[in-house]
């Protein structure tokens, strides 16, 4: 129950984000929980919630061996032996969406770079005259 809970508190929190996100593009920022330090925050929480789970999810399967409990769950007559264990799309969505906030950080970390303007050049003016094209 607690990875799932950790799960949606990620999951909360990252639309709290997206909100703040989408509001940031439709208005100037003026306050710091609306503003950059705001996604700092909120993406943050996001990411620390989302590591907590499949930290949960890891613990429960190698140090709990949860996978034997299932498999041998009410089992008197045989015993299931589990020689290699896979973790699925779903988990690996999860780191995915760690790692999606840790770069949405540093996206909004770059945004703060200001980068030199590029400058174009002015066109000159000729310089050749008509006495030029006579030679």
């Amino acid at each position: 129950m607690i990875i799932i809970f950790f799960l949606f508190t990620a999951i909360g929190f990252a639309v709290v984000s997206l909100a703040f996100c989408i509001y940031n593009a439709r208005k100037v920022p003026y306050q710091s929980i609306k503003g950059p330090f705001g996604l700092y925050i909120w993406n943050f929480i996001a990411a620390l919630f989302s590591a907590m789970g499949f930290a949960c999810f890891l613990a429960a399967i190698q140090c709990h061996k949860l996978t034997e409990h299932v498999a041998n769950y009410s089992e008197s007559l045989f015993t299931l032996v589990i020689l290699e264990e896979n973790l699925g799309f779903s988990f690996w969505l999860v780191v995915a969406s760690a790692v999606t906030h840790g770069a949405n950080i540093l996206v909004v970390a770059s945004s703060k770079i200001h980068l030199p303007k590029i400058q174009t050049k002015k066109p000159e003016e000729p310089t050749a005259t008509g006495e030029d094209f006579l030679y």
